[in-house]
């Protein structure tokens, strides 16, 4: 098993390796001592990668503790992930940023946003560090930003971006006008009593007057007042 670590400009890093693993990951470790990474599965086994991280990128690993995985194998993506980053020998101040990481996912969008703007890297993993032919990129030269997906990655991509786009899927709604929303108990928005930016219900005044400020009725209750 070979594994690249590869990086975009913003510093989002992500690891491409050529085969696949036979247990889904749980995590990856990064020792801050050692400047190396470990590959942690649900079976609590774990995979020492035998190549250290270059100093350029440690910073960049630090800023953000979720890693990109994917497995690339006969010219194809057949696995995309999202795995938190855990720390080890971590200085006092990072240990917030370690008690936030949030669990692994497998977008295969955000994998591929990733994967389209990498544009550095290095190995970070070969089975036989003697051997010069496996020294090279796992991807083989193959541009970031053509790779082909597994017939269900492609699927399962397709269904992420429809559903992004569907109109029922949950995101900002616009009031409809003119409509007063109820103020239910508990709904209020914080920081004022009610929600903002719609107005109350016209008030119903006792001399027949509706909303719209005309008269009803004979008039009467003008007459006599």
């Amino acid at each position: 098993m070979n594994i690249d670590l590869l990086f975009t400009n913003d510093g989002e890093g992500g690891l491409v390796s050529d085969e696949a693993f036979d247990t889904p990951i749980a995590g990856i470790m990064f020792d801050l001592h050692s400047c190396s990474m470990s590959i942690e599965f649900s079976d609590m086994e774990s995979l020492e990668l035998n190549i250290p991280i270059e100093e350029t990128y440690i910073n960049a690993l630090i800023q953000k503790p979720i890693l990109q995985v994917g497995v690339i194998e006969n010219g194809e993506m057949q696995t995309t992930m999202q795995v938190p980053l855990m720390y080890l020998n971590a200085p006092p101040y990072m240990s917030q940023s370690v008690g936030s990481i949030t669990k692994s996912s497998n977008s295969v969008v955000q994998f591929d946003s990733f994967l389209k703007r990498c544009n550095r890297g290095q190995p970070l993993h070969r089975s036989d560090l003697d051997d010069d032919e496996s020294t090279g990129s796992v991807m083989g030269g193959m541009s970031t930003a053509l790779v082909e997906y597994a017939p269900h990655l492609s699927r399962q991509r397709t269904v992420e971006v429809t559903q992004q786009m569907s109109p029922n899927s949950p995101g900002p709604k616009t009031p409809t006008p003119n409509v007063p929303t109820p103020n239910m108990p508990g709904m209020s928005v914080p920081g004022g009593g009610g929600a903002r930016g719609i107005a109350p219900p016209p008030a119903i005044r006792g001399n027949g007057e509706n909303p719209s400020g005309k008269k009803s009725g004979s008039g009467k209750k003008e007459d006599e007042r």
